[in-house]
C-alpha cells in the first residue's frame, strides 16, 4: 500500500471493513526505523550489483557528487567472491539504510524484504518472513529486520491495536 504509512490512514481511505479484513490476516508488524531506502540486486551477465535509491538506480554520478550511500555499496563490494556468485540475480534486495550512527547497528544496513522477479524484472513473490529476512541478513552480513510480531492477532490484540 504505497502511501499509507499509519493504520488511522488505511481506515480513513478504506474503510472500516477493510482495516478489520486486514486484521484477520496474517501480519507481520516492523518496528519504525529512521532510515532511508536502499536496494541491491545483481546483474545477470556481470555478476556485480546494481544499486538503487528511491528514485531509481544509484548512478556513477551520484556516487561521486552525494558519496551518501557509498558505505553501504562498499560493504556489499568487499563480499568475497564465492559468496557474491551464490546471490541469485532474480533477487531484489530492499533495505532500510540508517542516517544516523547506531550503536545497536553493526553497518546501518537493515534487509526490510526480498522481491524474486521474473524474466522482465517484476516482482512475483515477496519474502518478508522472519526467518528468510534473518537467514539472508546473516547471508549478506547485514542486520535483521525489526520484526515485532508475526503471525495472527487475537481479539485482544485487535482491539487494542484499533
Amino acid at each position: 500500500m504505497a502511501g499509507i504509512n499509519h493504520l488511522k490512514q488505511i481506515k480513513e481511505k478504506k474503510g472500516d471493513d477493510f482495516l478489520n479484513n486486514l486484521l484477520n490476516n496474517y501480519v507481520i508488524i516492523n518496528k519504525k526505523t529512521d532510515g532511508t531506502f536502499f536496494g541491491m540486486k545483481k546483474n545477470k551477465e556481470t555478476d556485480s550489483f546494481k544499486y538503487y535509491k528511491k528514485a531509481g538506480e544509484i548512478t556513477y554520478v551520484d556516487r561521486m557528487l552525494m558519496k551518501y550511500y557509498n558505505p553501504a555499496i562498499s560493504h556489499f563490494e568487499k563480499l568475497d567472491k564465492d559468496k557474491k556468485q551464490r546471490i541469485p540475480s532474480n533477487f531484489y534486495f530492499g533495505f532500510e539504510y540508517l542516517t544516523k550512527k547506531d550503536s545497536n547497528s553493526n553497518n546501518r544496513i537493515i534487509l526490510s524484504y526480498i522481491h524474486r522477479l521474473d524474466d522482465e524484472g517484476k516482482p512475483i513473490e515477496t519474502f518478508q518472513s522472519k526467518q528468510d529476512l534473518e537467514k539472508w541478513a546473516y547471508y549478506l552480513g547485514v542486520d535483521n529486520p525489526p520484526i515485532l510480531f508475526e503471525g495472527m492477532l487475537d481479539d485482544n490484540q485487535k482491539t487494542k491495536i484499533l
